[in-house]
Parts: structure tokens; sequence; C-alpha cells
């Protein structure tokens, strides 16, 4: 019967700390009057991101094909590379190069690591892997 009592009291207490969460009406207005100081700066939503390289001109929705079409941009731009397959699946683009150079080992890691900065400026939105293969 003790144990019952002293949770019984216990619970008691909890539950009325608890329940005494109730917002002040001084604390939403300064002394009875509203400050409106701080105005809205925008309730519109864009779909734009500022640190996007802007690649195609006009192409108001980027959809897949156009992004497959701005990262193979990118690496057409890059002198002796050859884009041959470009995959994306969710954040995730996996992006495959061909070259006709001979390339050490850590020839082809500095090449890969420049060609992933240049795709990673103009889409930064996905985790991009790139992969250099010799034709």
């Amino acid at each position: 019967m003790w144990k019952l009592t002293i949770s019984f009291l216990f619970l008691l207490g909890l539950l009325s700390g608890c329940g005494s969460n109730q917002l002040n009406d001084d604390a939403l207005t300064n002394n009875g009057t509203k400050d409106n100081k701080y105005r809205e700066i925008s309730t519109s939503q864009t779909n734009e991101n500022p640190n996007m390289i802007d690649l195609k001109k006009g192409d108001p929705q980027p959809t897949v094909g156009s992004e497959v079409d701005k990262a193979k941009d990118v690496v057409r731009s890059q002198k002796g590379y050859v884009p041959s397959s470009v995959w994306i699946n969710g954040n995730n683009m996996w992006v495959n190069v061909h070259t006709n150079k001979r390339l050490t080992h850590h020839e082809r890691m500095k090449e890969e690591s420049k060609l992933h900065k240049k795709l990673i400026q103009a889409l930064p939105k996905y985790d991009i892997n790139v992969k250099i293969d010799e034709q």
C-alpha cells in the first residue's frame, strides 16, 4: 500500500508539473500592443540555386535528361575527355569518362578530382562519382 501511495503522488506531481505549459499573453505582445517591426521577406518559393552555373540559358525547369546533358557538356569542355555514360539515381550521379591518354593511378585520381570539382560547380545538388577509363 505504501508503494502504491508514493507512486500515485509521484505520478500526480509529474502530471501537474507538465500540465502548466501555458503561454503568457504578454510574451507575444509588447505591453498589449503588437510589435510589427519585422517584415516578411518573401513568401514565394523558387527552384533556383544561386550557386549553380547556368550552362543552358532559358532552361526553365531542370529534368533528369537536361542534367545528364549538362554533365556531358562539362566533360566535353575539358580537353582530352569524352563522356561515356552518366547515370542518376536519386541524389547520386555516376559519370564514366573515356580518354586516349595513358594515365598512372596517381594521375588518374588527380584528373578524376579535377573533373569532379567542375561537375560539382555545375550540378551542386548531386553526390557525384567520376571514373576515367582509357579507350
